[in-house]
């Protein structure tokens, strides 16, 4: 684990990395070419290094498709593993994070429930550990709801404790769980390393 200072909380799409992970390079290629929006928002060079885009073929889109689906090709080809780990971790957060002060880290890892989450390692694509692709390694846990309701009761209980989060921070948790609460394929993760 890293330092708790970039502990946050962000939304993960589930059910897109089981997707991700069982299709053919075809399917892979019809996924881009269906989120060209995201590709175009990624690869936007003022958004791009906030980001941190992990697929590196990524950077061929402003050259063109056919450089693109050459890039793409060559990465499927030769780096599969990698290229599924990468673009789990491009289409499959949500690209707003939110930073946890003491206060709302308390409110889940003083929890005895938070140790029995499940964790990165469980719903992640594997990689190899030697890969480029494994500098891109994150960890973090999948929360229940309960889990979220205790991180904004620590927040409101504490409110007046709190150094780094403000009532918009809580009132952004709030919508996240909501979401969640309607969408069965998205989770809210709490991270150790994403920015």
């Amino acid at each position: 684990m890293t330092d708790m200072e970039n502990d946050r909380l962000k939304l993960f799409n589930t059910e897109l990395v089981k997707t991700i992970v069982v299709m053919n390079s075809d399917e892979l290629w019809d996924f881009l070419l269906e989120n060209e929006a995201r590709i175009k928002y990624l690869t936007q060079n003022n958004v791009a290094p906030k980001l941190q885009v992990a697929s590196g073929f990524l950077y061929a889109y402003p050259h063109g498709m056919d450089w693109f689906k050459k890039h793409f090709l060559n990465h499927i080809e030769n780096y599969r593993e990698g290229v599924i780990y990468t673009l789990v971790l491009d289409f499959c957060f949500n690209d707003e994070a939110i930073r946890l002060d003491y206060w709302a880290r308390c409110g889940y890892l003083d929890n005895a429930d938070s140790c029995d989450v499940i964790t990165s390692d469980e719903i992640m694509p594997p990689v190899d550990e030697d890969s480029e692709e494994a500098c891109y390694r994150k960890f973090f846990h999948l929360l229940e709801l309960h889990h979220v309701e205790n991180i904004i009761q620590a927040m409101e209980n504490n409110f007046d404790k709190l150094t780094d989060n403000t009532q918009e921070d809580i009132n952004k948790i709030k919508e996240m769980k909501e979401f969640c609460v309607k969408n069965d394929d998205f989770k809210v993760i709490y991270s150790y390393d994403i920015r």
